[in-house]
């Protein structure tokens, strides 16, 4: 596993729009993931087997071709796991590795069923099962780069690496189209007009792979080489109408998660946004059921009594009831949006299903 928060073509994209890295996320620990910790409930703990793999990605042609001609033998495993689905043919398009429809239903199904991060139904190709890895890693796709069970911001991290999700999609599929127009139609492709691009398009989302159709392989590590010519400026001209926009969303909310939150002022006002019980023990969700944090009963029964206030009150009704309730603790509260302030919209709520944000 790299330390760097994306896979290097992405964290090089992404420190060009910020004009530093990207954060990493401590809290959301893959190598040792936090989400089959004992402690967690079984309501949204995952299974050991397939942690949040429980997705089959789709893989745009320069990311495919990158993967297969990467000598790092760490990939060695993602290569022939790769292999596997080019010979099974489902899927295998100019633009990509695309999901089958088979493989999109059977996703929704486990997300409805909260069995996202527990079935086994669906398990990522690529997943090494010795040690829980990725077999992609280096080379994983925009949703694999950007999805975290938890953030070390709270809400603010979600938004962030939302609006650099949202991006890199979008980037995505300019630059696998871009990649399938050059490698299978040659330089000519820079000179079709608007009607014979949509043509050219149309053939490619067919399927239609020319020449190339005897070496796949090949054509995808074509596909990576032209990609990798391409400065950040140049891929933004690929679609500027489309990409500028999200590199703007993405900058915003860079900045909203670099300025720290509401200082511990204990005259500002929170209430509780969300509550949800899971089980015997008492966890609180905001922003991301994943993310829910424990409490003890009488910390949660104190919470629920307390509805709306400052923070100081919250802090003298605690220490009136014997109870534990630390600055840390509110801070983590507010960061994870279960306490808010009263201009965001207050309801308790009693426990309800939430869909899982992967893809």
């Amino acid at each position: 596993m790299s330390e760097a928060a994306l896979p290097p073509l992405y964290q090089g994209w992404i420190t060009q729009v910020l004009g530093e890295a990207p954060p990493v996320e401590h809290r959301a620990t893959c190598l040792d993931c936090v989400q089959c910790a004992p402690d967690r409930p079984p309501e949204v703990a995952f299974n050991a087997a397939t942690k949040c793999c429980t997705y089959v990605p789709h893989l745009p042609n320069f990311l495919v071709g990158r993967l297969l001609g990467d000598a790092d033998s760490r990939l060695a495993y993602g290569q022939e796991t790769l292999r596997v689905r080019l010979r099974r043919g489902v899927g295998v398009n100019p633009l990509g590795l695309l999901i089958h429809p088979e493989e999109s239903a059977a996703y929704e199904r486990i997300v409805k069923s909260e069995g996202f991060g527990r079935s086994a139904e669906l398990r990522c190709p690529h997943y090494i099962e010795e040690g829980g890895l990725c077999g992609i890693w280096l080379h994983r796709n925009a949703i694999c780069s950007t999805w975290y069970c938890r953030h070390d911001a709270g809400d603010r991290g979600f938004r962030f690496w939302h609006a650099v999700e949202t991006l890199l999609r979008a980037v995505e599929t300019e630059l696998s189209r871009a990649a399938a127009l050059r490698v299978r139609f040659g330089p000519k492709a820079l000179a079709l007009n608007a009607e014979e691009r949509a043509k050219a398009l149309e053939s490619l989302d067919n399927g239609d792979f020319g020449g190339w159709v005897s070496d796949i392989e090949n054509y995808y590590i074509t596909c990576a080489e032209w990609a990798r010519c391409l400065s950040w400026p140049a891929v933004v001209a690929l679609a500027p109408e489309v990409i500028e926009p999200l590199v703007a969303a993405v900058q915003q909310t860079h900045y909203q998660l670099k300025v720290p939150a509401v200082l511990m002022d204990e005259n500002a006002i929170f209430g509780p946004a969300r509550i949800i019980e899971l089980g015997s023990d008492r966890w609180v969700t905001g922003y991301h059921r994943h993310a829910a944090v424990k409490l003890t009963g009488a910390q949660f029964d104190l919470l629920m009594a307390f509805r709306m206030g400052t923070v100081r009150s919250l802090f003298e009704q605690a220490h009136a009831a014997g109870v534990s309730i630390t600055p840390p603790m509110v801070e983590r509260l507010r960061l994870e949006d279960v306490l808010v302030q009263p201009e965001a919209d207050i309801d308790i709520d009693e426990p309800e299903e939430d869909e899982d944000e992967t893809g």
